[in-house]
């Protein structure tokens, strides 16, 4: 675009420039789906990582089935909910997993992926007390 202004000389209007997006904001995610049931916690593991990946600071609490995905430890043939889970724990998304839906599965920490804490539901509801947006995958 081109400005003569009053004097007939031809200058360049610098175009304004795009804002970044508030980086201070924080999603949470609510998984209520384990892995193999549905393809919901790979949905809610790759969110949690792109959301990261775009500066957001990220929760996801593991609650029901969900606690389940905590527990995919080994690396498997193929690409996999547990892996892309190590990968956001990896990248510094916070995970919880419910303790009563944990202890109802038989899972304990020695059970679970390392990074993943094992906590209430006032855990949980710490992570909505600091969340911009919850999202939720359920059945």
């Amino acid at each position: 675009m081109l400005n003569t202004g009053g004097m007939g000389a031809a200058t360049k209007t610098e175009r304004p420039k795009k804002k970044k997006k508030d980086m201070g904001k924080t999603l949470t995610i609510l998984l209520l789906r384990g892995p193999y049931i549905s393809e919901y916690a790979d949905l809610a593991t790759n969110v949690a990582l792109k959301a990261k990946k775009m500066g957001y600071k990220v929760n996801l609490f593991l609650y029901l089935d969900g606690a389940w995905l905590a527990h995919i430890k080994t690396e498997k043939e193929y690409s996999n909910a547990g892996e892309w889970l190590r990968w956001a724990i990896k990248k510094g998304v916070t995970v919880k997993a419910c303790h009563r839906c944990s202890e109802a599965r038989d899972l304990t920490e020695d059970d679970i992926i390392p990074g993943v804490e094992i906590s209430g539901l006032y855990g949980f509801l710490d992570m909505l007390a600091e969340s911009d947006k919850v999202l939720t995958f359920t059945g």
